[in-house]
């Protein structure tokens, strides 16, 4: 029984980091990214994103993606109002009651 317990732990604790470092890249890219950086200023701040989207225009961190038009940055938006492809434009309108972009 001792030997299920400690698997349980394990994952327990293995889940602990990564949620950590989801929230940690997430607070970096709030804190450090700013609209017109280029895709190379953004990973010398906050290193290689977790995953893209469209192409290489997204880029995810955490909880927020960074969207990139003709290379700079042009919004960050919650992972939660995330669409592949949108353009800072599109995300102006996708919901005209609530402010999605974050940056």
């Amino acid at each position: 029984m001792d030997v299920t317990f400690k698997e349980i732990d394990e994952i327990q604790a293995k889940k602990i980091a990564i949620t950590n470092k989801i929230k940690s890249a997430t607070k970096s890219v709030i804190d450090l990214v700013e609209r017109g950086m280029t895709k190379s200023e953004v990973k010398s701040l906050v290193d290689v994103p977790r995953s893209t989207g469209c192409g290489d225009d997204d880029w995810n961190y955490g909880n927020v993606w960074v969207v990139f038009e003709s290379g700079v940055v042009s919004c960050i938006v919650g992972s939660i109002n995330y669409q592949p492809c949108y353009k800072r434009e599109s995300y102006k309108i996708f919901n005209p009651f609530f402010n999605v972009i974050i940056k």
